[in-house]
Parts: C-alpha cells; sequence; structure tokens
C-alpha cells in the first residue's frame, strides 16, 4: 500500500510548465488578443479614410483584415459577409501567387514541350504540303498519260466494236441459213416421204388391178403393158426410197412395221384433280412431289406433267377420269380402262396437261383400284430384268434406283429458236433444236441415285442411266465415267420423237430408262 502511494506521488511530481502555469499562460494570451484587436481598432478608426482611399492595396493587410466589414462594407451587404468575402478573395490571391510559384518549373517545362510539338506539327506539314503536291504532280503525268492512250486505243477500241457488231451480224446470218437449211430439209423429208407414201399405195392398186387383168386371157395383152409400166415406175421408186432413207432416214409409210409389243396410244395419264390419298392427306395429282409418302407407305419417286392430245379418249372410271389405255388391276388380270366394265367415256374431256407419278411398288392405289405406274411394268418384265442382270432380287423393292434415268438441274438443252434453257426451265410444249417436240416434263427423286460424270466424245454430260442413241443397235456407250455425287431432284424430258440432243449428243428420253431396254433387248437378242 505504502508503494502504490509514492508511485502516485511520484506521477505528480512531475508536472510540466504548462501543468503548472497553465491557467496564466491562457490569461496572458487572452489579454494580449484583447489588446491587439483594441489597438487594431483604434488604429483601423484613426486609418479609415486613408485606408478606404487605397483599398486595393489595404483590403489584405493583416490588421485591415478581421476590420474589412467596418471600413468599407457595401450598403447591400452585412459587415461579417463582406468581411468573410474580403477574407476569402485575400487568401484565393495569395494561394494563387504561392501556387504560381511553385507550378512556375512545370509550366516552363509544359510551355516548351509545346513549342517542340508546334515545330514537328509543322514540319509533318511541310512534309504533307511536298508530298501532296509531289502526288499532285503524279496524277497530272499519269492523266496525262491515260488520256493520251485513250486517245490512241479510241480507234482501236471502234474497231473491235465493229468487228464484235460484224461477227454477231454474221453469227445470226449463218444461223438464219442453217434453220433455213433445216427447215427445207424437214419440209423436203416429209414431203417425200408423204410422195413415197402416196406412190406405193398408187403401185399397191396397180398390182391389184395387174393380177385382175392377168386372170382373163383376152386382158393379157393389157396386163403385159401394164406389168411393164409398173416395173419402169417401181423400180426407180424403190431406188428412191432406198436412197431418201439412207438420207434422210425416211421409212415408207406403206410399208408394215415389223411385229412387237404394240404401244398404247399417248398418253396413259390421270387428269390434274384426281385426288391422291397420302400419309397425311388428300391432294390433286398435280400437287403430288417426289418424296411424298402415300397412306399405304409407298414412296413418290417420280411426277410426270403431260401434253393432252385429243386423240387419246378420257375415261371415267369410278370417278376417276384416266386415259383410255392406262392399266388397271380387275379379275386378277391386267386389262385397258377402256376395257374396264365400269368404265364409260367422256368425250367433252379438254384438259391441257394430264399427270401421272411413280411409286417404290410400282402401283397406284385409288379409291380401291390398283393402276400401274408411268412405267408399266408386269411381273413378267421384271423376270426379265432379273435374267439380264439389269437388277437383283433385293431389287424388286427399289427398282427406282436402280433403273430410273436422270439429268444434273444443270443440263442445258438448245431449243429450236436458239435459246438455251436449262432442264429445269423446259416447258412441255417447247420445240428442241433438231426439231423434237417436248411432250413431258419428269422429275426424279435423286437422293438414292448416284449419278455420273459422263465423258463421250469429250464432252460431259451429267446424269445417272443416260442411254446414248449412237447406232441402231446399242444402247449406251461412254468412254469415261465418274461419279458426281448425289442430288436431291434429277430432271428428264418425253419428246414426240424419243430422243433429244444434249450438246450435240442424241440421247434418248425418259422412258429409254426401261422401256427401251425391255424393247430393245426383244428386238436385238
Amino acid at each position: 500500500m505504502d508503494n502504490i502511494q509514492k508511485q502516485f506521488y511520484k506521477l505528480h511530481e512531475k508536472r510540466t510548465y504548462l501543468d503548472k502555469y497553465g491557467g496564466s499562460v491562457v490569461a496572458t494570451f487572452l489579454i494580449l488578443s484583447a489588446f491587439f484587436l483594441l489597438f487594431s481598432y483604434m488604429w483601423v478608426r484613426g486609418q479609415m479614410e486613408p485606408i478606404k482611399r487605397d483599398w486595393a492595396n489595404m483590403k489584405c493587410h493583416p490588421g485591415v483584415v478581421p476590420f474589412a466589414g467596418l471600413i468599407n462594407k457595401p450598403a447591400k451587404m452585412g459587415i461579417f459577409d463582406f468581411t468573410a468575402a474580403n477574407f476569402q478573395t485575400c487568401m484565393m490571391g495569395i494561394l494563387q501567387t504561392i501556387v504560381g510559384h511553385f507550378t512556375a518549373p512545370f509550366f516552363y517545362v509544359t510551355n516548351a514541350m509545346k513549342k517542340i510539338f508546334i515545330a514537328m506539327q509543322y514540319s509533318i506539314e511541310i512534309i504533307r504540303s511536298t508530298i501532296r503536291r509531289l502526288k499532285n504532280v503524279i496524277m497530272q503525268i499519269f492523266g496525262q498519260f491515260i488520256s493520251k492512250a485513250r486517245a490512241a486505243f479510241l480507234p482501236v477500241q471502234k474497231i473491235l466494236i465493229r468487228m464484235q457488231d460484224t461477227f454477231k451480224k454474221v453469227n445470226a446470218i449463218f444461223a438464219t441459213l442453217f434453220y433455213m437449211i433445216l427447215s427445207m430439209y424437214l419440209t423436203l423429208k416429209a414431203w417425200m416421204g408423204a410422195f413415197l407414201t402416196i406412190v406405193i399405195i398408187g403401185l399397191v392398186i396397180g398390182v391389184v388391178a395387174i393380177i385382175a387383168l392377168w386372170i382373163l386371157p383376152f386382158t393379157w395383152p393389157v396386163a403385159a403393158i401394164s406389168t411393164m409400166f409398173f416395173l419402169l415406175i417401181s423400180i426407180p421408186t424403190a431406188i428412191l426410197a432406198g436412197w431418201m432413207q439412207h438420207i434422210m432416214n425416211i421409212t415408207s409409210r406403206g410399208v408394215p412395221e415389223a411385229p412387237g409389243k404394240p404401244a398404247p396410244p399417248w398418253p396413259f395419264c390421270f387428269d390434274e384433280n384426281t385426288m391422291i390419298k397420302t400419309k397425311n392427306d388428300s391432294i390433286p395429282i398435280k400437287n403430288i412431289k417426289i418424296g411424298d409418302i402415300l397412306f399405304n407407305g409407298d414412296v413418290v419417286t417420280a411426277t410426270f406433267k403431260v401434253d393432252y392430245k385429243k386423240g387419246e379418249n378420257i375415261y371415267n372410271l369410278n370417278n376417276i377420269l384416266v386415259s383410255g389405255s392406262h392399266w388397271v388391276f380387275y379379275n386378277d388380270i391386267w386389262i385397258f380402262v377402256k376395257d374396264h366394265p365400269n368404265s364409260s367415256l367422256s368425250p367433252h374431256y379438254n384438259k391441257k396437261y394430264l399427270y401421272c407419278y411413280n411409286t417404290s411398288s410400282k402401283r397406284i392405289f385409288i379409291n380401291d383400284m390398283v393402276f400401274m405406274d408411268w412405267d408399266e411394268l408386269q411381273n413378267s418384265d421384271i423376270k426379265k430384268l432379273i435374267t439380264w442382270k439389269y437388277i437383283k432380287q433385293e431389287d424388286i423393292h427399289n427398282l427406282h434406283s436402280k433403273l430410273d434415268s436422270g439429268l444434273h438441274h444443270d443440263t442445258k438443252i438448245h431449243l429450236f429458236n436458239g435459246l438455251i434453257k436449262y432442264i429445269t426451265d423446259i416447258n412441255v410444249g417447247d420445240i428442241l433444236d433438231m426439231g423434237e417436240k417436248v411432250l413431258g416434263i419428269v422429275r426424279i427423286k435423286g437422293d438414292d441415285m448416284p449419278i455420273f460424270n459422263n465423258y463421250i466424245n469429250n464432252k460431259k454430260i451429267c446424269a445417272t442411266n443416260l442411254f446414248l442413241k449412237l447406232n441402231t443397235n446399242s444402247l449406251a456407250s461412254f468412254r469415261k465415267r465418274v461419279f458426281g455425287g448425289r442430288f436431291k431432284t434429277l430432271y428428264h424430258i418425253i419428246t414426240d420423237t424419243k430422243t433429244f440432243h444434249i450438246d450435240g449428243i442424241e440421247v434418248y428420253d425418259y422412258n429409254a430408262a426401261i422401256e427401251n431396254i425391255l424393247d430393245m433387248r426383244e428386238k436385238f437378242l
């Protein structure tokens, strides 16, 4: 306890000057401040007029600042407001002076750098001006050069334009001459064919008359003279017919064709509004598209739009308008629609186009009736194709991908009027370069068929199952075939001559893909 008290006494004994005399110091400070203020006030009161006259220099005097509101207060300001405003102004001036001296080195440095940059800018501007003048001089030189060159080449340009115009005129003249010769050739061919037909008909009638004259003995002299006259006419006619057949490929209409499978009348299709039942709905046949799935699962593999000729009669079979030559299944056999007991002739049918399609099953099912599709394959035909190794047994459900013929969409077709169209733009009724008439346009499902680049006589035809008419005994002959990929849609056409030309190469139309295989095989093998 004594130790604690001793420590406490020691702490209190160590007091500073202010601890002992702090009150005296404060009192002294207050007295001096009061004296200073009083002295300043008395001094200001005594010097008020001189201070007002020299206010600009005296307003920041230490003795004047506290009394600025008493000395020079404006009428609309209070004493303390003006004193505070004057103090603030003086402080700002003092700080500005101090800061100005403090920042003088920085100002000097930045001012020097500014002068350097101005000098650099001036130098760059001089360089740019020099480059600009140089560019203008070069442009003037090039402009003069181009002007001189243009003036020199202008006559050459005029000559080339005139040469181009001359070549176009010559081309037009040759084209006109070609078509004129072609039309004269076709006219002569038709005239000679008709002439030979008339002569042969006359010769046939003459043969009948001569035979009748040889029956009666008293008419034998007349018969002998008639026979000599017949020989004088028939022998030159036979020679002329032979040469015409060799030169113009004219076959006399008086000579019957070789017996074979009779072709049905053109065409064998349905009316455009025939309703076809698909997987989702029933739609008109003219709106059927390749790839559509029918109600029984069949896939549409090709569509046909064909010209309707008035020579082919249209029949109504159970409210289905269809050509009389179309095959329909009845009593376990295939018969023509016109032979069906329920069919009736529609004599006033006058539509412009008929429509048909192919299916994966090669059959068309409408209203509980079964029709053949366009290819008209019977079971015997399929057996022949298997025997000839065109298809295999496992291909029966996908004959389309093995036998259909199709061309690439960029195939160019030449028309009789000199125009060139892509095969996608060919229309029913177009006349092609060699006078062939387009009777039908075909679209084929191509995503499951490989297409090839076929090179014939250094010309490329992009197609699948392409058949050429190189000679009477050959269906196809290619120098080279290169795989060209697969395309969603392939195209083909049907003509009245069963052939047409691609880049000068005669090819069979669509029907050659299957029908010509069967017909040509039966004919030559």
